[in-house]
């Protein structure tokens, strides 16, 4: 997993195709196509596109982010 890919995780924010295609071994048209297809929900903004946090924890098989507290 490359850091750009690894900090987006970390902040919560959308993670990029082709750090995410990488980290899966797969191209990144393949994900491109499974995005178009609606096999994978991503936005874009432009020209961007970016797949959802918590999308790509699942894709990648990692443990969902721990809930933070919620302040009394």
């Amino acid at each position: 997993m490359n850091e750009a890919l690894r900090k987006a995780l970390a902040e919560e924010r959308g993670v990029d195709v082709p750090d995410l295609a990488s980290a899966l071994g797969v191209s990144k048209h393949l994900l491109y196509r499974a995005i178009k297809t609606g096999e994978i929900r991503a936005s874009r903004i432009g020209q961007r596109v970016t797949v959802p946090p918590h999308i790509a924890r699942e894709l990648l098989c990692l443990p969902a982010r721990a809930a933070e507290p919620v302040a009394a």
